[in-house]
């Protein structure tokens, strides 16, 4: 009894995170979205509608309406099905790139030593995965025509390792650098200023309410952060 009635309030908690994540990135219920990109981020990120953390596969989803866009996890993006997202697209684009990551992972296995695979930690295994596929792509473009098949030695594999330094915790007290929320923040207000005269087109009016809606969104999740609390709903 104690075990489902947590369960079942797991399970409404996040569905009322998702609800209010789904109000601040709205102006209407019926708002439509598409997905616009899908990543692979080795050091994982936080699902911005449900909030789960971790999650490795980042699916950019757009309001076709505001323009805001926000990245979900696997399990997320399905709630957008029957808001105009075509997720058997999404699946396909998901699995090309765990075939791709899955084969720089053995690539990158089957060429290192032993030890030298062994001292790397799940984080740098994942990230050197990503940056080994990046350099190989990279190296096959340069001998594209060449008809001679680029291939990456161990050496290039350590020298990778090498670029990929530990991430130590550093202050930066004289220059504070700006969050992609605030970015885009200024960006919106940016925007907005550019449509201060009266006599807007009917397209003016519209991408003066889009730079309206992510003004709003975007403060409200800026101001939320810094003072470490959830977002609540705004009123549309």
């Amino acid at each position: 009894m104690g075990k489902a009635a947590t369960m079942n309030y797991i399970s409404q908690g996040y569905q009322d995170r998702i609800e209010v994540s789904l109000g601040n990135i709205s102006r209407k219920p019926e708002d439509k979205f598409a997905i616009v990109g899908i990543k692979y981020i080795p050091k994982s990120f936080k699902c911005e509608l449900c909030g789960h953390e971790p999650c490795l596969y980042a699916y950019s989803i757009k309001n076709l309406e505001t323009d805001i866009i926000i990245d979900v996890g696997s399990e997320c993006v399905k709630h957008f099905r029957d808001k105009g997202c075509n997720i058997d697209v999404a699946t396909g684009l998901r699995k090309r790139i765990k075939s791709v990551t899955r084969k720089m992972r053995r690539y990158m296995k089957n060429t290192l030593e032993e030890d030298d695979y062994k001292t790397l930690t799940p984080e740098k295994r994942r990230e050197l995965t990503v940056r080994l596929f990046m350099k190989h792509q990279a190296i096959e473009a340069l001998k594209e025509g060449t008809g001679k098949k680029a291939l990456l030695d161990k050496e290039d594999i350590l020298r990778v390792i090498d670029d990929c330094p530990e991430i130590a915790p550093r202050e930066r007290k004289s220059k504070q650098k700006m969050t992609s929320d605030e970015k885009a923040l200024k960006k919106a207000e940016k925007k907005l200023t550019s449509f201060t005269r009266d006599n807007l087109t009917e397209d003016e009016k519209k991408a003066k309410r889009r730079a309206q809606d992510q003004v709003r969104y975007y403060k409200n999740k800026v101001t939320n952060h810094a003072q470490n609390i959830p977002m609540a709903a705004a009123t549309l």
